[in-house]
C-alpha cells in the first residue's frame, strides 16, 4: 500500500520545493481548504473532508482537483480539528506512512496540535511526517531515526519528555544523555556524514530538520 498525503489549509509557499516529497502513487486526502494546494500542484484528489468554514465548498468543488473526489462533509460543531478527521480516515484506510503539507501557518494553535498529531499517528503503528520548504518533522518514540544530509541544514532534538538521546554522525556528539523539555540543548546540531543516527530512549521526541 502506497502511503497517505493530507493536504491542510495551513501556508505553501514554494509548490516546487514541496512537490519533491510526493510520490503520485500515494492516496491524497484534502482537509477542506487543503483543496487548494493540491490543485496547485496539479494533483487530482482522492479524498476531501472538511466542515468547510475556511473554504468555499461551491467554488472550490469546481477545481480540476476535486473532479471525482471522494467528500466527507463534517458538521462544523464537532470536537476535532478537519485534519485530524483527514488522519483518522487514512488510518482507517490502512496507511501506515502518512505526509501532511501545509500543515503550518498563521494558527499556532492548528501547526501545534498538528505536531501532537504524529503522536496518535504512533499510536496507530503508522508514521507520520510533516514538511514544507524549510523543515521536515518527525516523531520518535523510544526507539531510533536515520537521517540522510540533505539541503536541510540543522537538525534539532525536541524532547517530549526527559529523554536519554545518542547521536552518531553530527557535529556535537551525545552518548546517552539526558534532555529536558524546558531546554534548548538539542537545537541546531549538525550532520558530519552523509548519514547519521539519532537514539531516543525513555520516552519521545520531535526531531526537526530545517534549511536555515
Amino acid at each position: 500500500m502506497t502511503k497517505a498525503v493530507i493536504f491542510c489549509g495551513g501556508t505553501v509557499y514554494d509548490y516546487d520545493a514541496v512537490s519533491a516529497y510526493i510520490d503520485d502513487k500515494s492516496y491524497f486526502i484534502c482537509a477542506d481548504a487543503g483543496i487548494i494546494h493540491c490543485n496547485k500542484l496539479g494533483i487530482k484528489a482522492d479524498l476531501w473532508v472538511g466542515d468547510f468554514d475556511s473554504s468555499d465548498f461551491n467554488t472550490y468543488s469546481k477545481l480540476p482537483a476535486a473532479a471525482n473526489a471522494e467528500v466527507i462533509r463534517l458538521n462544523p460543531m464537532k470536537d476535532d480539528t478537519d485534519t485530524e478527521y483527514a488522519l483518522d480516515c487514512a488510518l482507517a484506510r490502512g496507511y501506515k506512512e502518512i505526509l501532511l503539507i501545509g500543515a503550518m501557518g498563521t494558527r499556532f494553535d492548528h501547526s501545534l496540535i498538528n505536531v501532537f498529531l504524529m503522536e496518535k499517528a504512533a499510536m496507530n503503528n503508522a508514521t507520520l511526517i510533516i514538511a514544507n520548504e524549510n523543515n521536515i518533522i518527525h516523531y520518535v518514540n523510544d526507539s531510533s531515526i536515520v537521517i540522510s544530509k540533505s539541503h536541510m541544514k540543522y537538525i534539532s532534538v525536541i524532547p517530549l519528555d526527559e529523554v536519554r538521546v545518542t547521536n552518531k554522525g553530527f557535529l556535537y556528539p551525545l552518548n546517552d544523555e539526558i534532555l529536558y523539555r524546558n531546554s534548548s540543548r538539542g537545537i541546531s546540531n549538525e550532520l558530519l556524514d552523509e548519514i547519521g543516527m539519532i537514539y531516543i530512549r525513555g520516552g519521545s521526541a520531535v526531531i526537526i530538520e530545517a534549511k536555515d
